[in-house]
């Protein structure tokens, strides 16, 4: 259609004037406006044209929620072979992400002491590390402590590499860059990247013997850490990512599952993808908005440049964080993530700004919460308003669905349509069931701005 609009527009021609030019015929007038209409009529049928085919999305949520994941997973469902080109330039950050976790494991390891116990105590206190298994630490560390910085130094500035040897508890795979999705990459470090490969195949055993030994499970049940949860987690393919030759592929969700925190990007994020699959969707790019944890609701500014033209809002809500608490910055006070992420859902509902936004909600990281709630942990311990219904993840997930249907209803400005979608993003099959939606979404507005519904 937009190409037929620009022949059109090459064929209007402006009728010349006469030969006198003092006073222009009537006749030529009439024809020279009809002529401009007719040109101006067609420019803007092109930028509508134009602008049909892109579809605008908010991507908005809590901190961790997974908001980088699933634009990872819009870019490589759109444009595959776009994202299959920047595959080996995600090798370093997944191999970094891997080096930080057995870090971490053996800084736990090294550090740890028995606990004290008395004759009345009915848990018996740890065995001592053996000397064979603290060696095997020593040696895996001394060695991983090279390969960590200079990995980092492959991808990122000398001057963005904040936290080397630094891990948080809760993310320990995590590390920052001052760079947006494509991982920083200097030519003359490719050299320094082949001796961290190298390390890291001849170390692969070491590190492979100390995941896997029993005493090293047991340290991390008694501290209390569960690195499968965490994003960045790869030790349990530790010879696969090790391997000399390992690319990381499409087929595997490898890259959907790096943690790289950008604490420099300006909110809102914005990030175009041209598609270029087959799939029969109604436009040809995507501009995401990925707006970040720090810039607020009720900040107009961030939401004032862009909001008139969006299609769709996608909020992302990390059920598995219905046990972990935050610090919320306006009170100061301790509140439930889980909660505090049904508070954010609220008030986006009420804005009028977004009243003619469709809303799509997904409840993320599903199989780290079945995973909680299979362990034995109680939902209702930490989300008492669950009463004492069944600790079952369905019955749960159907519990919090309502909650979100209920919000949207009773805070929305008026009616409009609202998609919920249960996934974990680091499945690459999960963005599929999103895009249908946001089809639908597609069609109904057209079919609405064409007086058909």
């Amino acid at each position: 259609m937009g190409d037929e609009l620009i022949q059109n527009r090459s064929s209007i021609t402006m009728p010349s004037p006469p030969l006198s030019s003092h006073h222009p015929p009537r006749i030529w007038r009439k024809q020279l406006s009809k002529a401009i209409d007719a040109s101006l009529l067609l420019e803007e049928k092109l930028r509508r044209s134009k602008e049909s085919y892109n579809l605008k999305i908010i991507l908005i949520g809590p901190k961790q929620c997974g908001k980088t994941t699933l634009l990872k997973g819009l870019r490589n469902c759109c444009a595959p072979k776009a994202f299959k080109v920047e595959a080996d330039v995600w090798r370093p950050v997944i191999r970094l992400n891997l080096v930080r976790t057995m870090n971490f494991v053996t800084n736990l390891v090294l550090h740890s002491q028995p606990r004290r116990t008395t004759s009345d105590d009915r848990q018996s206190a740890p065995p001592i590390l053996p000397s064979g298994l603290r060696q095997l630490a020593e040696t895996v560390a001394s060695v991983l402590r090279e390969v960590e910085e200079t990995l980092l130094n492959c991808i990122a500035p000398p001057e963005k590499i904040l936290q080397a040897g630094w891990y948080p508890l809760n993310r320990v795979a995590e590390f920052s860059s001052g760079h947006t999705l494509i991982p920083f990459r200097r030519e003359h470090m490719r050299e320094e990247e082949r001796r961290a490969d190298q390390l890291l195949s001849a170390c692969v055993h070491d590190m492979h013997a100390l995941w896997t030994a029993d005493m090293i499970q047991q340290i991390l049940v008694e501290q209390n850490v569960a690195l499968q949860n965490q994003p960045g987690f790869f030790l349990d393919d530790l010879r696969r990512i090790c391997d000399a030759g390992y690319v990381p592929t499409t087929s595997k969700d490898d890259i959907l599952r790096t943690r790289v925190h950008n604490p420099f990007i300006v909110c809102p994020g914005k990030h175009e993808i041209e598609r270029e699959s087959p799939f029969p969707w109604a436009f040809r790019s995507l501009t995401v908005y990925e707006m970040r944890s720090r810039c607020t609701i009720s900040d107009r500014a961030p939401w004032a440049q862009f909001v008139d033209n969006v299609d769709c809002l996608i909020f992302l809500i990390p059920i598995s964080a219905f046990d972990e608490t935050h610090y919320e910055n306006e009170t100061g006070v301790e509140i439930n993530r889980l909660e505090a992420s049904l508070n954010h859902w609220r008030l986006l509902c009420s804005k009028k700004l977004l009243a003619s936004v469709q809303f799509t909600v997904c409840l993320n990281k599903i199989d780290i919460f079945t995973r909680k709630i299979e362990s034995g942990k109680q939902f209702s311990k930490y989300v008492t308003s669950y009463g004492r219904q069944p600790n079952d993840p369905e019955a749960i997930i159907e519990y919090i669905c309502r909650k979100v249907q209920g919000i949207h209803k009773k805070s929305s400005p008026r009616g409009r349509n609202l998609h919920l979608h249960c996934i974990c993003a680091t499945d690459p099959t999960a963005v599929l069931s999103v895009m249908s939606g946001l089809r639908a979404d597609i069609t109904a507005k057209t079919l609405y701005q064409g007086h058909f519904l």
